[in-house]
């Protein structure tokens, strides 16, 4: 997720604790940068790294802390177990109530604002053709709107997600040309300062309704 930091693990002390909280869940390669194919040793990496994006990867990552947690920290193993299996039981049921909701769309097609929602889409029946930022942050030029709205219209995309850390001018104006709805996808990559426990799964759920409305 954070390119800069496999350097600082590297060069810093040997008993580190590490846990690969991505183990045993398979990964998707990243398709949308300019750049194309990601290279660890030069700074990125070959796959797309928002597994958190979906509850069900979600859930997958808090059996894996939780089993690694609970092997560092012997003298709290039991507590450790028990407050990690609530908590993935707590996403695994969230993850169900995504499957069950987006079942048999008719039209499964849709354009991101960024390559965050490719585990979600894998997990739940939604296909993402394109991303309207190739690079975070950086807003396509006019010949690449001009291929967006063309793709838009010929593989009659269902809808349009932006995120609330994005402006939505751009999402926006493609809404505009292809008479298309721009709906928001909260990905949980930010929030309030002191969030409530609960708060990823009622950002889920809000991501879930909304899903419901766009493509059903």
């Amino acid at each position: 997720m954070e390119p800069f930091l496999s350097d600082l693990l590297k060069a810093g002390r040997h008993e580190k604790n590490i846990i690969t909280a991505s183990e045993g869940i398979a990964p998707i390669l990243a398709k949308f940068r300019e750049s194309g194919e990601y290279r660890q040793d030069s700074g990125t990496f070959q796959y797309n790294p928002h597994l958190f994006a979906s509850p069900r990867e979600a859930a997958r990552m808090v059996a894996n802390i939780t089993a690694s947690l609970a092997d560092m920290l012997p003298a709290y193993a039991e507590r450790i177990k028990e407050n990690g299996d609530n908590y993935r039981a707590r996403l695994e049921k969230l993850s169900r109530e995504f499957a069950d909701s987006l079942k048999n769309l008719k039209n499964n097609r849709v354009i991101t604002i960024h390559e965050v929602f490719e585990y979600m889409g894998r997990d739940y029946g939604f296909e993402i053709l394109d991303v309207i930022e190739k690079e975070p942050g950086q807003e396509p030029s006019a010949r690449e709107m001009m291929g967006l709205v063309q793709r838009i219209r010929s593989e009659k995309v269902a809808a349009l997600f932006n995120e609330p850390q994005y402006s939505s001018k751009i999402a926006g104006v493609l809404g505009q040309e292809t008479n298309l709805a721009v709906f928001m996808l909260d990905p949980v990559a930010s929030g309030p300062p002191d969030p409530p426990l609960d708060y990823y799964e009622k950002v889920m759920s809000e991501n879930l309704k909304t899903l419901i409305r766009a493509l059903k």
